[in-house]
């Protein structure tokens, strides 16, 4: 049980800097223990933060390791070709011949466009 538990707080950079520095400490120079004090603040804000925000590269990535990373991202052949059994043109297997859609919706389109009988 002992092992699940937290480790202490590392103590504050301005508790580290007023014991390394006894002048910060007695305040003889407010302008050094202002901004330690926003840092005291920025650790708490950081608490806050999921660590998914910090996640940053370090540096840019050049070009040309971009392109040996994405390399093998290269469009693949297609090989799943079947002929339509209705009109006899190529076509990928499981989806409608381009032939037989355009006779088709130029056969609907004709319809909705006709003026309607009486």
């Amino acid at each position: 049980m002992s092992a699940l538990a937290l480790a202490p707080a590392a103590p504050s950079l301005l508790a580290r800097m007023s014991a390394l520095f006894p002048i910060a400490r007695a305040g003889a120079l407010p302008w050094l223990a202002a901004p330690l004090g926003a840092l005291a603040g920025l650790r708490s804000l950081l608490e806050l933060l999921p660590p998914i925000v910090l996640a940053v590269p370090k540096s840019k990535i050049s070009h040309s390791r971009k392109s040996m990373r994405s390399a093998n991202k290269g469009i693949k052949p297609k090989m799943n070709f079947s002929h339509c059994e209705a009109c006899g043109t190529v076509k990928l297997q499981h989806h409608m011949c381009p032939k037989c859609f355009s006779e088709i919706s130029r056969k609907w389109k004709g319809q909705s466009r006709a003026p309607p009988r009486v």
